[in-house]
């Protein structure tokens, strides 16, 4: 009995078969292989090309989230400080006003008037504190201060030249706070 491989070493043409067979699957399965290599390489750039991409993307969405949410505050505070600016002026205007009171009735009158502006605007600066830092909050508090001064000289009936004077510290504890404001905000000088 004959093994296969003599059978198959005896038969020539069986082995110039074999080796066209073996000469083709080579050639055509070299390039295969390395054009699926070629291709595999090719995908696996891409995948890492996609997550550089999405990566990139994100951060550009962090970006903008920062952004939104800066913006956000910015205009929250600059609209706090519009309003905190306003009540300072209308209290300095109010307070100004004093200057043409003349009778008892007019003076308890304006006194009210200021008091209740006083009332409203204490409303408004508790609010905002919640926004404002604590050099921009004292600045105003400042401003306050010397506006409460100011009103306490009115109740107390003090001279027009008295309530002027502490009018004109008020006005310079207005211009601190609003430098103030322009600086959390950003406008230096």
């Amino acid at each position: 009995m004959t093994t296969f491989l003599e059978a198959f070493a005896g038969n020539g043409l069986a082995l110039t078969i074999a080796s066209i067979l073996v000469f083709f699957l080579r050639s055509h399965l070299g390039s295969y292989l390395a054009q699926k290599g070629k291709n595999l390489a090719t995908f696996e750039d891409i995948q890492k090309l996609v997550a550089q991409v999405q990566a990139t993307e994100q951060t550009k969405a962090d970006i903008a989230a920062g952004m939104w949410d800066r913006q956000t505050r910015w205009t929250a505070k600059r609209e706090r400080y519009e309003a905190l600016i306003d009540n300072l002026t209308s209290l300095m205007t109010s307070a100004q006003d004093y200057s043409d009171v003349s009778s008892p009735d007019e003076h308890k009158a304006h006194l009210n008037k200021l008091m209740a502006l006083a009332d409203t605007k204490a409303n408004t600066h508790r609010v905002s504190r919640l926004f404002i830092p604590n050099d921009v909050n004292d600045a105003y508090t400042a401003a306050w201060d010397a506006f409460t001064t100011v009103a306490v000289t009115i109740r107390e009936r003090e001279t027009e030249a008295i309530v002027d004077d502490l009018t004109n510290v008020y006005s310079q504890r207005l211009d601190e706070f609003i430098a103030a404001a322009r600086k959390d905000l950003g406008y230096e000088g």
